[in-house]
């Protein structure tokens, strides 16, 4: 599993559509107007909870919030049916850790918000596990979305 970041790609996409939820944090110190999980494909970012398992390929969450800030920090947990072979971060911004079973990464940073965006990719690499995986996602400690989806 490889953790990546797709920023000009998804600068381009954030007109795609979205599951709308209005969502106000108890403090009001952001709004999450829209929430989507998907894949990348050839025309850029398509929802979908349906993962083609295929080396290379990515897939994500895109967060529409309105925020008193321009910076939010955020939390993801991303849990697989099986422990991947192995665990890749190529990123160096943030905090990384796995669970004792390796089925569970944990992955904490700050991000600037981009036209009202902010957004977290992977890419499957070989030995990545077939089946349901989940994602949690928290902004300032609250959680804000969960998602569900099959890698096969």
């Amino acid at each position: 599993m490889r953790l990546g970041i797709l920023i000009a790609v998804l600068a381009l996409q954030t007109s795609a559509s979205f599951a709308t939820s209005e969502k106000l944090s108890p403090s009001a110190a952001f709004r999450i107007s829209k929430a989507e999980f998907g894949v990348i494909a050839p025309g850029g970012f398509q929802p979908s909870t349906r993962v083609p398992l295929r080396e290379g390929q990515s897939f994500g969450w895109v967060i529409e919030l309105n925020a008193a800030k321009d910076r939010v920090r955020w939390r993801e947990e991303i849990r697989l049916p099986a422990a991947p072979e192995e665990w890749r971060f190529e990123d160096k911004e943030g905090r990384h850790s796995l669970s004792a079973d390796r089925r569970t990464s944990i992955l904490e940073r700050e991000s600037r918000i981009v036209d009202g965006v902010i957004h977290n990719f992977w890419q499957l690499t070989r030995g990545d596990p077939k089946g349901r995986y989940s994602m949690r996602i928290m902004i300032e400690g609250l959680l804000v979305s969960t998602f569900e989806f099959d890698v096969e």
